[in-house]
């Protein structure tokens, strides 16, 4: 019990304190601060609650709320629907949006996430945007669409593989971990619905020297109301120039299909076991031509 009226009392004063001749607000609404907050006995450092946070000029600590902005430098946590540091952060931020207009040393985790500066840490999002990444290997953007202006990796490649002739795939990230956004056809299909699929997929570039690579990647693709095919395919990859690669590999796709669905088989396969009469394991070849951007 004295421990709860000693923190009131501290909020309490808090409130109403005024450091350097800037007031500072605490409402647990709309709360403005030009100063970090105060440290207590065994808590630590007061974290800043309430439904918008302000702060201004350079923060320490945590910011929880709906929306977080903080003016200058940050380190700490933030936590809401939107976070915003004009500055550098150096830590957490978790929300729908996370944007800093500085560089990031940390986290960040949303649908949104943008560095305007230098990622050194982790993005995981629906969409990432940085404007450069460090050269740790451990900086990795993770998300369906991962754009990194400078010294990232963009490329647009057209792909020949067992189930489709026509395969296009957009890839963007980093050359460690980048996603695929890929569209196929098939055009000797019967029906118009058999004949597209969609998926996405994940794959890294391994250099071994200046033109040759190794390139595993995982795909899952999808025909509407029909089957699903996931595929590992250890791509090999020779480099023309910095923007032109060729690459080649076997492929090893599982193929569901669904309960009313019947298997759809490859068109060019080497080799196929059938599990049971929904699922079968495709082993194929698969050649493409990649484009950097």
């Amino acid at each position: 019990m004295k421990k709860i009226i000693c923190i009131a009392l501290v909020f309490m004063s808090v409130t109403t304190a005024v450091f350097s001749q800037e007031t500072n607000l605490y409402t647990f609404f709309v709360n403005i601060f030009h100063t970090d907050l105060p440290r207590i006995p065994v808590f630590g450092r007061l974290p800043l609650v309430g439904l918008v946070n302000i702060a201004r000029g350079e923060h320490h600590g945590m910011h929880l709320g709906l929306a977080n902005w903080a003016t200058g430098n940050f380190a700490g946590i933030q936590m809401g629907l939107v976070n915003r540091t004009i500055g550098d952060t150096v830590g957490f931020q978790a929300g729908l949006v996370n944007t800093t207009s500085g560089d990031t040393a940390g986290f960040q985790a949303g649908l949104v996430n943008t560095t305007s500066g230098e990622l050194a840490g982790f993005q995981v999002g629906l969409i990432n945007y940085a404007d450069s990444i460090d050269d740790d290997e451990r900086s990795i953007p993770i998300g369906i669409i991962s754009i990194v202006r400078n010294g990232g990796y963009q490329a647009v490649e057209y792909v020949f593989s067992e189930f489709y002739p026509v395969q296009l795939a957009v890839k963007l990230g980093v050359e460690k971990f980048y996603t695929s956004i890929i569209v196929a056809c098939n055009p000797g299909n019967g029906s118009n619905i058999d004949r597209f699929a969609a998926g996405l997929g994940v794959g890294s570039i391994l250099p071994i020297d200046k033109s040759f690579f190794l390139n595993p990647e995982i795909d899952c693709m999808t025909v509407p109301l029909g089957n699903m095919r996931t595929s590992l395919v250890p791509f090999a990859g020779y480099s023309i120039g910095r923007n032109f690669a060729f690459t080649l590999g076997p492929s090893v796709t599982w193929t569901h299909a669904h309960k009313n669905d019947v298997l759809r088989k490859p068109f060019l396969g080497i080799y196929e076991h059938i599990v049971n009469s929904n699922n079968s394991i495709v082993v194929g070849v698969r050649a493409g031509i990649r484009l950097r951007l």
